[in-house]
């Protein structure tokens, strides 16, 4: 009897080893442009970390490079005040495409040495939106609804975290949009 335990638990520990593998593999690709500013391209190797912490790849690609089931990120450099005045980007979770970043506003909160750590965070919790479908937000770290000065600051030392629920909800997404666009094909 045992003997059946421990057989079962490896074969669980082999089939969890193998589904973590499989997750290993995905790439999500993500287009940007404004390529000639400096934080961008450290902006997109900080959020791609993140992500490979969590089991997926970023492909970055340019606008001009873009397959049509991308992501793609947009930059607004004169972004009206009064339009979702307290955000730094926005995105179309349920479009599953489309992604503005508003660049003047993270550009105007201050140190520019903190703006590409900064950037990688806004980009990360936005493709996370895409990713995951929906529009949610976690009690702590990068899929948080609002940060706070705490995270503000340790956002420049290290990446703020992703949930376990949110790891979850990423993998979920990306086997719906896998699925979906199959069927495009």
């Amino acid at each position: 009897m045992r003997i059946l335990g421990v057989m079962t638990m490896a074969m669980m520990t082999a089939a969890s080893a193998g589904a973590a593998a499989q997750r290993m593999e995905r790439t999500v690709t993500v287009c940007s442009g404004m390529g000639n500013d400096f934080a961008i391209p450290r902006a997109q190797s900080i959020a791609a970390g993140m992500f490979a912490g969590i089991g997926v790849l970023i492909d970055w690609k340019s606008e001009r490079a873009c397959p049509p089931d991308a992501i793609r990120i947009g930059f607004s450099q004169h972004t009206d005040r009064d339009f979702l005045p307290e955000a730094l980007a926005y995105a179309k979770p349920y479009e599953g495409v489309n992604i503005v970043v508003f660049y003047d506003r993270l550009q105007q909160r201050g140190q520019p040495n903190r703006l590409p750590g900064l950037l990688a965070h806004v980009m990360a919790h936005e493709i996370t939106h895409i990713l995951q479908g929906v529009h949610r937000h976690s009690e702590s770290g990068v899929m948080k609804a609002v940060w706070t000065t705490d995270d503000f600051n340790e956002m420049a030392f290290k990446p703020l975290p992703f949930t376990p629920l949110d790891v979850e909800l990423i993998h979920n997404g990306l086997d719906a949009r896998e699925i979906h666009m199959a069927a495009l094909r």
